[in-house]
């Protein structure tokens, strides 16, 4: 009776320990498996965890970047705002200076047109009071003709006109040789300053077919003429076709023509 209570039992011990180790070393095999896929996606998440941190920093470059670049053209823009700005005070400074020097200058303008007209006025006037001053001495030469007196007699060749002597030479000279022949004659060369006296050179110039020089010189000034021995200025009116001409740029004495 005994041996069968000791069989029974260790057939109980043995079938205790089957229900106790058996399904404890599973679970732990388990656990290890989960362990290790947790630990697997940790690792995982990690990975996905730097990855996001690279990107934020990488992220945060750029917009550290971009804010930079911003405020660079923020500066820009400023500073070309300002450049712009001073640009457009020199435009309006310049446009008012040349709007002054625009108005000073119409009122030279002005002024002078005025002073201009004045001359001009002026100058009518003095050439209507000399052409007036003209014919007063026109008449008067003409009274002078014919009331003139005569001189009583001329030496051996000379002219008798009114009350001087002229003397018609037939040599022929250049101006300044019969000038200083009339000098050595105790004469001059004749200007004339009357109408009548002008007729009566005109006649005896067509009379000897000859051409005469006269006293008359443009030689100081071109086209100013003047008797050279009383200094008088003086204009001609009856010139010969095509004169005067200043041919050569060396006529300057003044001649009367027998036609």
């Amino acid at each position: 009776m005994e041996i069968i209570v000791v069989v029974t039992l260790s057939f109980l011990v043995c079938f205790c320990n089957g229900n106790v180790f058996g399904p404890s070393t599973q679970s732990a095999a388990e656990a290890d498996t989960k362990e290790t896929g947790i630990q697997s996606d940790i690792n995982g998440l990690k990975d996905n965890m730097h990855q996001l941190l690279k990107r934020v920093s990488t992220n945060e470059n750029e917009i550290a970047s971009l804010k930079r670049e911003n405020q660079y053209l923020k500066n820009e823009l400023e500073n070309k705002r300002r450049q712009f700005s001073c640009e457009i005070n020199v435009l309006h400074e310049n446009t008012n200076e040349h709007r002054r020097l625009l108005n000073d200058t119409k009122t030279e303008i002005m002024y002078r047109s005025s002073s201009f007209k004045e001359t001009i006025e002026e100058l009518k006037n003095r050439v209507d009071k000399l052409e007036w001053m003209e014919r007063q001495r026109s008449e008067e030469n003409k009274t002078e003709c014919i009331d003139k007196p005569v001189q009583t007699s001329c030496d051996d060749g000379w002219k008798r006109h009114a009350n001087n002597c002229y003397y018609f030479s037939t040599s022929a000279t250049d101006w300044t040789d019969a000038k200083r022949e009339c000098m050595l004659m105790n004469s001059r060369l004749a200007d004339a300053l009357s109408t009548c006296e002008i007729d009566f050179l005109k006649t005896n110039t067509a009379k000897y077919k000859k051409n005469f020089w006269l006293d008359g010189s443009d030689k100081f000034e071109e086209g100013v003429w003047v008797w050279t021995t009383s200094g008088q200025k003086f204009n001609v009116t009856d010139w010969y076709t095509t004169e005067p001409n200043n041919k050569n740029d060396n006529e300057h004495c003044l001649e009367i023509r027998s036609t």
